[in-house]
């Protein structure tokens, strides 16, 4: 049993959402949470509703690392409630056509369970990132392959060659760009691994590896690379180191969460 929520903000990006999140607002109101919309300031919720597709959550997570980075530590306890209107809706609990009232008076009595996922960071010169899929080092040019060269800090090389870049992934990530790139799908109960993925590369011996994500690595290029997390440029980039970071996101889960049944869904979805 999760804790009983009394307060909740609702979060969503695209205009086509907002009617969603109001009839979920009135739908808190009406079972005695107090609810806003927007992504909480000061007075911290007991939960944050996200209405939109996989992209919104990830959206939420990079407005905290970009606008709210001094009070991570406090904002990224917040539990996340996905209520999914995307195609995909890999992350949420319930979509936008099926919530009920009922749902919403699951949350107040903490009729729920948490399922934590591992985050990673990554860091660059004044580059500071979390991710909850992936990050991206890719050359600057996508017109041309670059060296690349991946290995453990204060350990051995993984992979080194020339290819258009790398991706690290968290197992939650790995049914998301990686899996487009014919990387493993990884159960997403398995979060003590990160999967390391060359893009494009020039020798055919460059193959995916599992790697353990509490061991920290550096991507090096030997030109200019620009760095992605979740799909969000963070600019230009030459070396960067990718950890396990202390933070987990907390998504609410009010129904088992079956993960075969949504990666079968996954890949007939266009």
């Amino acid at each position: 049993m999760g804790s009983r929520v009394s307060k909740a903000c609702i979060v969503y990006y695209r205009d086509s959402d907002r009617e969603h999140a109001n009839r979920v607002l009135e739908m808190c109101s009406s079972v005695g949470i107090e609810a806003s919309l927007g992504i909480p300031h000061d007075d911290y919720p007991d939960v944050v509703i996200v209405v939109g597709g996989d992209g919104s959550v990830l959206q939420y997570l990079h407005d905290l690392v970009t606008n709210r980075q001094e009070e991570l530590d406090k904002i990224i306890n917040i539990p996340v409630y996905h209520v999914g209107s995307g195609k995909v809706n890999f992350f949420s609990d319930i979509d936008v056509n099926n919530i009920t009232v009922e749902h919403v008076e699951k949350l107040r009595r903490g009729d729920y369970f948490i399922d934590e996922r591992t985050l990673l960071e990554a860091s660059s010169d004044r580059i500071f990132t979390l991710c909850l899929n992936e990050i991206l080092v890719r050359f600057v040019n996508p017109g041309k392959i670059c060296r690349f060269t991946v290995r453990e800090v204060d350990g051995e090389e993984i992979l080194s060659g020339r290819m258009d870049g790398v991706i690290v992934a968290t197992a939650t990530g790995s049914t998301a760009y990686i899996l487009a790139l014919g990387g493993p799908a990884v159960d997403y109960r398995l979060q003590d691994l990160k999967v390391i993925i060359p893009v494009a590369p020039f020798s055919p011996a460059l193959v995916p590896i599992v790697h353990p994500v509490d061991v920290d690595i550096e991507v090096e290029s030997e030109g200019t690379a620009i760095l992605v997390a979740d799909g969000m440029y963070y600019g230009n980039c030459q070396r960067v180191l990718v950890r396990k970071s202390k933070y987990r996101l907390k998504f609410v889960r009010t129904r088992p969460y079956l993960f075969y049944s949504r990666l079968s869904r996954r890949l007939v979805t266009s």
